[in-house]
């Protein structure tokens, strides 16, 4: 996961927004 909020700073804040909406959705499956 941390790599993906590595890559989310260079990103637009819509991609984090959607990382953590994705391993939200994924925590709560």
């Amino acid at each position: 996961s941390w790599h993906v909020f590595r890559r989310a700073r260079c990103s637009p804040n819509r991609m984090t927004v959607i990382a953590a909406a994705v391993l939200t959705l994924k925590r709560q499956r």
